[in-house]
Formats: C-alpha cells, sequence, structure tokens
C-alpha cells in the first residue's frame, strides 16, 4: 500500500545532525505521510506536527523559513535553497534533512 490515498504522499525523512530531533522522533529516520507537495509544506507540516522542539531544529529563529544551517537532499541529491517552494515532493522519496555544523 502506498501513501497516495486521499491525496497524501508518503516519503521517508532522514536527519543527520539533529539530537533534539532524534528524541523526538526516537530515531534518525521516519516515515512521514502528508498532503503536500513541496519541501516547504514538508517543514511547515512536520513543525505543525511535531511542535516547538521541531520548529526550533529547522527554521531560522522567529520566522517560518529553514534555518539557513540546513540542507536538503531528495533522493540524494542536493536541493538548492531557493527550489524548496518548488521542488515537488513524490511517494516513494527519501528526503535527508542535514544539519552543517562547526568546529575543531
Amino acid at each position: 500500500m502506498t501513501g497516495m490515498e486521499n491525496g497524501n504522499i508518503r516519503i521517508e525523512i532522514v536527519f543527520v545532525g539533529f539530537p533534539r530531533v532524534y528524541d523526538i522522533l526516537q530515531g534518525d529516520r521516519v516515515t512521514y505521510t502528508f498532503s503536500g507537495r513541496y519541501v516547504s509544506d514538508l517543514v511547515l507540516d512536520m513543525v505543525r506536527r511535531y511542535g516547538k522542539d521541531i520548529e526550533e531544529s529547522l527554521l531560522a529563529k522567529g520566522s517560518q523559513k529553514l534555518d539557513p544551517t540546513v540542507r536538503i537532499m531528495i533522493n540524494r541529491k542536493h536541493l538548492k535553497r531557493e527550489d524548496l517552494g518548488h521542488e515537488i515532493l513524490r511517494d516513494g522519496d527519501e528526503i535527508t534533512l542535514l544539519r552543517l555544523l562547526a568546529g575543531g
């Protein structure tokens, strides 16, 4: 069975570098079903579904925009930030959210 019933799509989301998210989801990946079409829809849907900790992990403080330290890949291909609201997600896609970390 796919996630396409009722217009929903089912995707796999992998998180890299998000310890708070791991605690919420009890791991670094989740199979996620939602009715949006774009990556920007996905991020806002996750914030609505999981709340403040996800919001603080993914969005820039005080905005509804993706934090500049978060990079996204769809099926292992990097997505340009300007394409967040244009790249259509499809049933079965694997989305990777990667937090860029500085350190030494």
